[in-house]
């Protein structure tokens, strides 16, 4: 028995010096006004530490549209995006960082021609973006490939209208299996919907077959789609009613598993504007109404067409402009967007930590998981890891610049014309 509890302390020991991997969150915050935005990472360790524009030489003074995604270059090292959307009169403005160099970004351009970025991924060498408008807001978005040995864009398609004449407006961007998926809403004047859809892309952005449809309205840059074992589950708002869609990405079939309408006695117009799934398979559904706070509901991949059967894990009562969340495996917690908080969830649903604006520095606005990184100051290093999260933005963004009171209340208000772009 000493023997064993000699090794065991042993392993113990080395696993502390080693460090356990572990991940960071880079936040971009916003203030009252939706005018300026500073960022910030929230450091995995110790309490929680927070780092933010003015107390280290993280950058900050945006303008307050502005989304953060990580990502990886052609050598694996990981990186990240900020885009400043400047309104539709113009390009976005796009910082990309090196995670420990920030008193200088590596690039700082509005020469990929893009407006209003809502995702990105990258593939080897090449980077995908998703643009949800063209020409000042009259034409369907559309993806570019970027070369990240220069960061000059490779190629671009332009999506086109409709059946119905409705302009495409990609939300999301996906790589699997070698090809790159695009989930789009359908819309022109964000009072009028069609179905949603994914589109399927060779490398080099050869449409493959037709798309598959899916609910109505994804909803904006919150986290409207999650990946999993190669099939796409997608939350969608509806105009009245919400649903959760599957879409088998090797076939190209979907599937609507739910309908959102006499499942929710808390709701009288339920509606899903938000999926972020686990490794190992634990669903966190983000569901609102007109009215109604939001509900936290947790769900197997299994019980996703049966809502009776998700577990409530609470509400988010909070008002503001960003909902959504992330799933990060490092370190076995969702990052919840809540109105201006931002939340830290275990798998199992419960609120682990609540950061609120004060914490911050500002309202949430937008989030990336992130690795190692330096902030200019001592011990200020991030903890390391590896492998795949979920990413931020837009998209992962907040990704939603849509806010859940905003997002529901301009179905009859006007207002989503202002915040959807």
């Amino acid at each position: 028995m000493k023997r064993c509890g000699f090794w065991a302390l042993v392993v113990l020991a080395f696993f502390m010096l080693s460090g356990a991997a572990g991940a960071n969150v880079f936040f971009v915050t916003v203030d009252r006004d939706f005018a300026r935005a500073f960022t910030g990472i929230v450091r995995e360790t110790g309490p929680g530490t927070v780092y933010n524009s003015w107390n280290s030489n993280l950058p900050g003074n945006f303008h307050g549209d502005t989304l953060a995604w990580a990502f990886r270059d052609s050598a694996g090292a990981e990186k990240l995006l900020l885009r400043e959307f400047l309104g539709h009169g113009g390009a976005d403005s796009i910082f990309i960082y090196d995670l420990n160099n920030w008193d200088r970004p590596l690039l700082n351009t509005a020469a990929w021609n893009v407006t209003n970025i809502m995702d990105v991924v990258s593939v080897g060498q090449y980077l995908y973006v998703v643009s949800d408008t063209r020409n000042i807001g009259r034409d369907s978005g559309e993806i570019i490939k970027v070369n990240m040995n220069d960061y000059s864009v490779a190629a671009r398609y332009p999506f086109s209208v409709n059946q119905s004449g409705l302009l495409r407006r990609p939300v999301r961007v996906i790589a699997y299996n070698g090809h790159i998926y695009v989930l789009s809403n359908a819309t022109t004047d964000f009072i009028s919907w069609g179905a949603s859809e994914v589109h399927k892309f060779d490398s080099y952005l050869t449409p493959i077959g037709a798309p598959a449809e899916v609910g109505i309205n994804v909803g904006g840059m919150g986290s409207p789609a999650a990946l999993h074992e190669g099939n796409l589950y997608v939350a969608c708002l509806g105009t009245e009613y919400g649903s959760i869609w599957e879409v088998d990405l090797r076939n190209m079939i979907s599937r609507r598993l739910t309908n959102l309408d006499n499942n929710f006695p808390d709701y009288s117009h339920p509606m899903a504007y938000g999926i972020s799934i686990a490794k190992d398979g634990t669903a966190l559904l983000l569901i609102a109404d007109f009215y109604t706070p939001a509900g936290v509901y947790l769900s197997s991949i299994e019980n996703l067409g049966n809502p009776g059967r998700w577990t409530r894990a609470g509400f988010t009562p909070r008002t503001g402009w960003s909902f959504g969340a992330l799933y990060d495996e490092h370190n076995g917690v969702f990052w919840l967007m809540n109105g201006t908080h931002l939340e830290v969830r275990g798998r199992n649903g419960h609120l682990l930590r609540t950061l609120t604006p004060e914490d911050l520095g500002g309202n949430i606005y937008s989030i990336a998981v992130i690795e190692a990184f330096s902030v200019g100051g001592d011990d200020d290093t991030g903890g390391n890891g590896g492998g795949d999260n979920d990413r931020g933005g837009g998209s992962g963004g907040c990704n939603t610049g849509i806010g859940l009171l905003a997002l529901l209340i301009t179905f009859h208000a006007g207002l989503m014309k202002i915040r959807k772009k």
